[in-house]
This record gives C-alpha cells, structure tokens and sequence, in this order.
C-alpha cells in the first residue's frame, strides 16, 4: 500500500507511520498536499482538517483517491468542517479522535455539510508503550523528609494548558503534607503573554513555591524526562486525549488529572479533579501502578490504532 500523509505536525502519526512501513507500505510525508506526489498512492491521509485537505478534495487528481483526514481538538474550535470548501463527496472517512467530539458532530450542524454518517468514525489515539519503561512506583513507601516529586509537561505554557492552576495546585500539596520535601518539575516551551511575568509575581508572593518549583523548557525525550516522577500533574482545560497523561501511566506514575472538557470520556474518574480537596484524595488513595498502565494498553494502544486504520483504508 502506498501511503501519502501530509501534515507539519508530525508528532501524532509518527509512531503509526513507524509501523506501516516496518511491514512494507511505502509512505510518502509531506507538508503541504502537492498533486504530483499524490499520482501514485492508495491513500492520501491527512492528519489534520485543513486547506491542504481542501485542496485535495477538489483536484482532478486527489479527487480520485481514497482520502481520509483526521479531526483532533483544535479543528473542532475553530469550525473548519463549517469553513472549509471540502468536497465532502470526495472524502472516503473522517476519523474522530476523541468520542466527545465524535459525538457533538455527528449530532451537530456540520453533518449539514458531511451529509454521510457513515463517513464519520471514532478512532481513539494510541501510545507506543514500548518508548516507555515501567516502575511500579506503588511499592515506594516514603517517610518524613523523603523527596516526592509532583511532574507538569505540556507544549507551552499557554493559559490552555493552565500552568498557574498547576501552581496553585502544588501550593496545596505543600501545604496539605509539610512533612515531605516536596518539589515541583515543570517543562514546556514559551507561552502566553502575562503568564511568566504572574508565575514571577507568585513566586515573590509565595517564596516557599520558588525554592521547590523547577521550571524547563520543553523535553524531547519524554521517558527520561518522567522517570523521577511520584506524580503526574495534568491541568489543561480541554484536550482531544493528552498523550502525556498516557505516556505517565505506562511508566506507572499516579495521575492527577484536571477535570478538563471531555475528560470524562477519557479517564477514569477516580483519577480526576476539580478542587483541591478531591486532588489530594485521589493522592490519599492506594497507589497502583500497574493498574495505570494496564488502562492505557486497554484502551489507547497502538496496535489497536493501526488495526483500525488498517479497516478504514480497506473499507
């Protein structure tokens, strides 16, 4: 099978396109859709709904092929199913990455322009569980004075992903146990302007959160970057999945997860949060590192992923 993926983020179908072409499909990347690569392919699959999906949709050329495109989080937000001139006609399959956004637009007005249900399907992401190593962190038992690590990685610090929440909740951690050494890792690139100059207006505010929060920029190797965590914090707003609450779990580190919108379709609730009370519960209750990570090679994995892929191209 011969496969044209274009994109220029490379980061959600890296793994899967490692997979395709380990048993013999040949895969052409590109960023942008250009018609004279897409003469000689199966597949054209386009990772995000954009104008080079459009493009395509209406050539003579990619007309002609099996196109499939796949819809995360941020092209819901901005209407681009409503924007764009996709000849719909033209698009085989539309993958859905998350159930919550599956379900507002399979029941929502841009069905007005996809026409075809049956176009729609729910494809959840998955994790390659083999780029990370297992700990069972639940046989630690730590005593006064122990360092506990709490771990925040995101892209950037943007107010999405909320970093002074994330703050906020440390603080509360700090103040809920004393009796450990307590310290806070955060990595992500730049942000949102206003976000640095308040993380700095709190730490003169707070000056016991300075001594005890260390701040990266963003990490490339994951697996490592994770290996020192006790906890994983997470406070986003909204998110189609968030790969790094999963990425946490197969290393079996505790999650805390911010009750974001459709969280409730991802994770298990005994693992969410909206004040700080219900955090430090989640923190008060048996620690089960291997249950972490069997929920994730339950339900995000990536053999499952390219399984279902696999359906789609066939169909």
């Amino acid at each position: 099978m011969k496969i044209l993926v274009v994109t220029r983020v490379w980061s959600f179908i890296d793994d899967t396109i490692d997979v395709w072409e380990a048993r013999g499909d040949i895969v052409i990347k590109a960023p942008y859709y250009n018609p004279e690569l897409a003469k000689n392919v199966d597949i054209i699959f386009f990772e995000f709904i954009d104008p080079e999906m459009e493009k395509a949709s209406n050539c003579p050329i990619g007309s002609k092929k099996k196109i499939i495109g796949r819809l995360h989080r941020i092209e819901y937000y901005m209407g681009m199913i409503g924007r764009l001139k996709i000849n719909w006609d033209n698009v085989d399959k539309l993958i859905i990455t998350g159930k919550y956004f599956y379900d507002l637009i399979i029941n929502g007005p841009e069905m007005g322009k996809i026409k075809d249900k049956s176009k729609v399907v729910y494809i959840p992401y998955g994790v390659n569980e083999k780029k990370f190593t297992f700990k069972d962190r639940g046989l630690i038992e730590h005593k006064e004075g122990d360092t506990i690590t709490v771990g925040w990685l995101a892209k950037n610090y943007d107010a999405r992903k909320n970093p002074i929440k994330a703050l906020s909740c440390f603080y509360a951690i700090l103040n809920a146990a004393p009796q450990y050494n307590w310290q806070f890792v955060m990595a992500a690139h730049g942000g949102d302007r206003g976000i640095p100059e308040y993380k700095e207006y709190l730490f003169k505010n707070y000056p016991e959160l300075a001594k005890r929060v260390i701040m990266h920029r963003g990490q490339s190797d994951v697996n490592a970057y994770m290996e020192s965590f006790d906890y994983f914090l997470n406070t986003s707003i909204n998110e189609s999945f968030c790969y790094v609450i999963a990425e946490a779990c197969l290393k079996g580190i505790k999650p805390l997860i911010y009750n974001f919108e459709s969280c409730d379709q991802l994770w298990p609730k005994d693992w969410t949060f909206f004040c700080d009370n219900e955090m430090l519960d989640i923190m008060e209750a048996p620690y089960e590192s291997a249950k972490y990570r069997q929920y994730v090679l339950g339900n995000y994995s990536l053999d499952a992923v390219v399984k279902n892929f696999d359906e789609v191209f066939n169909d």
